[in-house]
């Protein structure tokens, strides 16, 4: 679930504008999400093809940071992209006490980690688009660790740049 604004913890799923398999192009609608204060479309950073969608139409009180969908690179075989387990769902609606088989994933619960030298450690997997960034521009992982994150709980966001550039 992307953040549309800076105090945002939460959101609601009001539709997806692409179903799984979908091909789509940078600037289209993905979804459409729901606040409190408004109701906003979600576009495309790059093309792509939606692989599949993991929190649904109707979803309420989503947590920022939560795997909503998996998308792939546009050309990417949607057969061969490997598809993470689906996290336990953190919405106030659904939410009863967890049992003691479940447990909230690792990359949604910890801050990067200030570490020596003025680096961080952070969570993986990062987001798609970060990742993509990344690749895109061949960052190492020494460079991406001198990143802070500024995303909820201190995750590395598509906007966040090392201070020294």
């Amino acid at each position: 679930m992307p953040a549309l604004s800076p105090t945002m913890t939460e959101g609601n799923i009001a539709s997806w504008k692409v179903k799984d398999g979908e091909t789509f192009s940078a600037g289209d609608v993905l979804l459409e999400i729901e606040t409190d204060k408004a109701t906003m479309d979600v576009e495309a950073q790059d093309d792509g093809v939606m692989v599949k969608i993991m929190t649904q139409d109707g979803s309420k009180a989503v947590q920022v940071g939560s795997r909503i969908a998996v998308i792939a690179e546009a050309g990417d075989d949607v057969n061969t992209v490997e598809i993470p387990a689906a996290p336990v769902e953190a919405s106030k609606e659904t939410a009863a006490a967890p049992s003691a088989s479940e447990s909230k994933p690792a990359e949604t619960k910890a801050a990067p980690k200030p570490v020596a030298n003025g680096t961080f450690e952070h969570s993986y997997p990062l987001l798609p688009s970060v990742g993509h960034l990344i690749k895109e521009k061949g960052i190492s992982k020494d460079d991406v660790s001198k990143i802070k994150g500024t995303g909820p709980h201190g995750r590395l966001l598509k906007g966040d740049q090392h201070q020294g550039r």
